[in-house]
């Protein structure tokens, strides 16, 4: 998966935003199940929450590891 990464900052706000492109074909079907929600007008696609916590496990980085902690158990 390559990740982009923009951030947006506005006074003391701080937007972060990752651009996700799939370079892996088993990583599409978590990219083909994106939320979309309207935000200030405009449409975007987000990943759900099980797809964030799959990108997390693949990933395994401690920063990763402490959020899939922060997000709590996988519900059933």
């Amino acid at each position: 998966m390559d990740i982009q990464r923009l951030i947006k900052i506005d006074g003391a706000d701080v937007l972060p935003l990752d651009l996700l492109l799939p370079l892996d074909h088993e990583l599409t079907g978590i990219l083909g199940e994106r939320a979309k929600i309207i935000w200030q007008g405009t449409t975007l696609s987000i990943v759900t929450l099980s797809g964030l916590r799959t990108l997390k496990r693949l990933r395994g980085s401690a920063q990763d590891r402490a959020d899939l902690d922060a997000l709590g158990p996988d519900s059933p």
